[in-house]
């Protein structure tokens, strides 16, 4: 009996990260992606974490680390940026999953989610630091300071001097504000009645 139903729980477990990769993989890859206009045109929207975050919230932090694995691997070989962009969005997603992994496992927490919004906000600014601390270096190198410039042009009082710090502070910080915050928001939402779901199954 107790065979029976770990297997149960694996195969439950195994599509689990089955189904939520595949989502994952085709919002990455033709899913929407939009950029703002006050942002440069390169730092894209779109919602390729909210499969991860789900899967980590409902199945728990091994899954959403998973699921992160599977689409930043599958994606490798239809790379456009020497795979830098893939291993930006893999250590990215990786903080966050830990962050919201430990959180999400303390089940008597005060105002649980108005925490989990904050710890996923900012885990995602502290990931987005870390992950352009070797991207933008990168592409800095590849297309020239002139050319990247150029592209940050909307970003008040950037120059060839300021150029990194203005980046980091009006641009990626804020962009990643807004992508977590909605992204983070979206799953807290869902994540009560699909996690209640999947339990029945």
């Amino acid at each position: 009996m107790k065979n029976n139903n770990l297997n149960k729980q694996m195969i439950k477990k195994m599509c689990l990260i089955s189904i939520f990769s595949a989502i994952s993989l085709i919002l990455y890859i033709v899913g929407p992606k939009f950029s703002l206009p006050f942002f440069p045109a390169f730092l894209e929207i779109n919602l390729s974490m909210l499969p991860i975050l789900i899967a980590t919230f409902m199945g728990g932090l091994s899954d959403g680390l998973i699921v992160s694995l599977v689409r930043f691997l599958i994606k490798l070989p239809f790379s456009s940026t020497g795979f830098v962009g893939e291993l930006s969005d893999l250590v990215i997603a990786v903080i966050v999953v830990l962050a919201l992994g430990l959180i999400n496992k303390k089940e008597k927490l005060p105002c649980k989610n108005l925490i989990m919004l904050a710890v996923g906000i900012i885990s995602w600014i502290i990931a987005g630091y870390i992950s352009n601390s070797f991207s933008l270096p990168f592409y800095l190198n590849l297309y020239g300071k002139e050319a990247v410039l150029g592209a940050c042009s909307m970003i008040p009082g950037i120059n060839e001097n300021n150029l990194i710090l203005m980046y980091y502070l009006l641009g990626i910080t804020p962009f990643n504000f807004c992508v977590s915050f909605v992204v983070v928001g979206i799953t807290l939402l869902v994540n009560k009645r699909l996690k209640s779901i999947y339990d029945k199954i």
